[in-house]
């Protein structure tokens, strides 16, 4: 069996596509994969068996700028303890969510997350305690809407019960996920920007330097625990000469480039 995880890191995550073309084309069928937020969806795009192109045009889409940053005022007055619409401020948010997730919405319509096959684990953070919650059923589109929603930039989603946010919380690489499987083969796949996008908002800026921090520690924990015990262990790294911000859909070509460098290694 093949299992893959792939760390969110926004739209920089499709950069994991030609790597994970190249495993299909030399191992055939993969059995499982493990994401967080970007990485959630591109796993879940090549579930649904998507091409390259469909894949490329969906991530364009679903992580439009535009869309996510839908000022939601009211959210805003809340902020400063104004709250003139007497809504919950659990599920207040900077941004109103309605057009992403219409995008979503057209995207993944009501497609279920336990039908696909290969098997897709999402990695989710549960809002009221920060703990990483993994989801492994429910419909794609709040699924991964919840796995992306960073807040309180974007409203938290209601899943099995519990109010989720996106997985970078929690586990941005979510390595832990895939250990109680046997797996003959394991492969992770991660991005290490050496710098940030020039054009990045304040909230890009800060969320880019934790969901890193997070990946560092979560690299560390496989070199020194998971490596040991486990030979099947591959890791790619994705790296970039320039700073690309979270939804900077101008750059999926050269994301992709990078990818396909590196598909062939392994560290």
């Amino acid at each position: 069996m093949i299992g893959i995880v792939i760390a969110d890191e926004g739209v920089k995550s499709i950069g994991a596509l030609p790597i994970i073309r190249e495993i299909q084309k030399q191992h055939g069928k993969i059995d499982h994969f493990f994401g967080a937020g970007g990485g959630a969806i591109l796993a879940v795009l090549i579930a649904m068996g998507k091409s390259d192109e469909e894949i490329q045009h969906i991530f364009a889409d679903l992580f439009d700028k535009e869309a996510i940053f839908n000022l939601s005022y009211s959210a805003v007055l809340q902020t400063i303890g104004i709250n003139p619409f007497g809504s919950s401020f659990k599920k207040a948010a900077i941004c109103k969510s309605d057009k992403i997730l219409k995008k979503y919405q057209t995207t993944f319509g009501d497609h279920q997350l336990e039908d696909l096959r290969p098997h897709v684990i999402v990695q989710t953070t549960q809002q009221s305690d920060a703990k990483g919650k993994l989801i492994d059923k429910g419909p794609l589109v709040d699924v991964l809407y919840a796995s992306n929603a960073m807040y309180p930039l974007m409203a938290p989603m209601e899943l099995e019960g519990e109010l989720c946010v996106s997985g970078v919380y929690s586990d941005s690489f979510p390595i832990k996920a895939a250990l109680p499987y046997s797996f003959d083969r394991l492969v992770g796949i991660t991005f290490s920007p050496p710098h940030f996008g020039e054009n990045e908002c304040y909230f890009e800026y800060w969320m880019h330097r934790f969901d890193h921090a997070l990946v560092v520690k979560d690299l560390d924990y496989f070199k020194n625990h998971v490596k040991q015990e486990s030979s099947q262990w591959t890791i790619f790294n994705v790296e970039f000469e320039k700073g690309i911000s979270l939804w900077d859909v101008s750059s999926i070509p050269y994301v992709l480039s990078k990818g396909a460098q590196v598909k062939g290694q392994g560290t």
